[in-house]
């Protein structure tokens, strides 16, 4: 069985919502759903160079939360507090499964259109469900997949567009802005 018709039976197909890989042209296409009355929202993001692309999960649509939803829970003292979200709870808008040239890659992929805040919140938790994913396909499948390299990458509307390295809390990313609410990157210089 491949990589892909795994996933394809892990994961529901509305998972893949947002997400298109054009093989011929080697670019994914990552799309998020407009925001009423926001014209500065980042909407899409072509990224060129992904020779092939296993999976490519949009994780922060509430059908697809498997944590706990937002409202009641319990805080470390055993209290109900109301309407807040654990960072537990906080995720990543897509995890891409892929290869690029010869090595395979899981791209963490965070779009902000406002300010990028609880990022590295998000890579944590978003690391957690990479490696439940790692271990379900190597328990149930036989697929090893630790030696998949994992990128963090923030995509968001700042006016930088060339591509930095940023680490907060421990954790690091990469970082590349768009002025355009579509933007359309290359992936090699994330891989360095």
């Amino acid at each position: 069985m491949k990589l892909q018709d795994i996933f394809d039976v892990l994961i529901h197909e509305e998972a893949f919502e947002g997400a298109s890989f054009y093989a011929p042209s080697k670019s994914l296409m990552l799309i998020e759903k407009p925001l009423e009355n926001n014209n500065t929202q980042l909407l899409s993001i072509e990224i060129n160079g992904i020779d092939e692309v296993y999976a490519a999960i949009k994780l922060d649509a509430d059908r697809r939360d498997f944590l706990r939803p937002n409202g009641l829970i319990r805080n470390c003292e055993g209290e109900i507090e109301e309407k807040r979200k654990h960072h537990a709870h906080k995720k990543c808008d897509y995890l891409v499964f892929c290869k690029i040239g010869t090595n395979n890659y899981i791209l963490l992929i965070e779009m902000k259109s406002e300010e990028a805040k609880h990022i590295p919140e998000k890579i944590k938790s978003t690391k957690a469900i990479v490696a439940y994913f790692i271990e379900l396909i190597n328990l149930y499948y036989g697929y090893e997949l630790t030696h998949f390299k994992q990128i963090a990458i923030l995509f968001d509307k700042s006016v930088k567009r060339y591509i930095t390295e940023l680490e907060k809390d421990n954790v690091r990313y990469k970082h590349q802005g768009f002025k355009e609410q579509n933007g359309v990157t290359v992936i090699q210089p994330f891989l360095k």
